[in-house]
């Protein structure tokens, strides 16, 4: 039987690209549900678990899907669409911001904050709380890699303000692994290195820095010694001055 769905990865060789220089802006409204039983399908991941969203979000968010679901290609008259290199939890957050323009993070429920103080003095309850922490801020780094690869600044933005909200809590910072996730998946010039780079160098101290750095993928150990060299050279003071200054570079420009 011949493939009825694309692959995610196929979308470059047609149609859309991120890089393709300036075009129209695309025009967001708010969803009517004109037509509430007209949906399309994602397959997600390597099992391919299927996701139904109504086409009129994804045509009012995206365009990119909006393209892919219009168009005579096989997304199109399938109305499915093959995400393979993402996760579910990943794609769950999506469609949150899909629907409601927000992310419902676990790590910024006011609940946890009441909870940390218990959570701190109980060893088994700790190793749990920092497991899902781990695996959140994992799946934050990975749906920014999706909204990049979906052209979808506004999500890319709103990523990162969270990242940057979680470090400020106490106990709470980036695990290792979604940092060479971020390298991996992302280019030299990407906002969410950046972003990366500034999360080191406001949260860790010397001490800290010296005894974990091997820990650390070699890419961001140079981007961090980039990043301070800007920063003694540019007369500007300390990094703690600067912080809101530098948190700009971290926002993807929206057409």
């Amino acid at each position: 039987m011949a493939e009825t769905t694309i692959k995610h990865h196929d979308l470059k060789r047609k149609r859309i690209s991120c890089d393709d220089g300036p075009r129209k802006k695309h025009k967001q409204t708010k969803p009517t549900f004109s037509d509430p039983t007209a949906l399309v399908t994602f397959l997600i991941g390597p099992n391919a678990k299927p996701f139904l969203v109504h086409k009129e979000v994804i045509l009012n968010k995206s365009e990119v899907l909006a393209a892919a679901f219009s168009s005579n290609f096989i997304e199109g008259q399938t109305q499915t669409y093959h995400i393979d290199d993402t996760t579910e939890e990943v794609f769950r957050f999506f469609v949150q911001w899909l629907y409601s323009d927000k992310l419902e993070v676990w790590q910024l429920n006011e609940e946890r904050k009441h909870d940390i103080r218990y959570i701190l003095n109980n060893p088994k309850e700790h190793r749990i709380w920092i497991a899902n922490e781990n695996s959140e801020n994992q799946t934050l780094a990975a749906l920014w890699v999706l909204a990049d690869k979906l052209c979808l600044p506004t999500l890319q933005n709103l990523v990162v303000e969270y990242i940057a909200d979680i470090s400020k809590l106490p106990n709470t910072w980036l695990p290792y692994k979604t940092y060479h996730y971020i390298y991996d998946n992302t280019s030299d010039d990407s906002p969410l290195r950046r972003l990366s780079v500034i999360q080191v160098a406001t949260y860790f101290g010397a001490r800290e820095f010296k005894k974990f750095s091997k820990w650390f993928p070699v890419e961001i150990l140079v981007d961090f010694g980039a990043f301070m060299l800007e920063r003694a050279g540019s007369g500007k003071g300390g990094i703690d001055e600067a912080l809101e200054e530098e948190m700009k570079k971290c926002v993807v420009p929206v057409p």
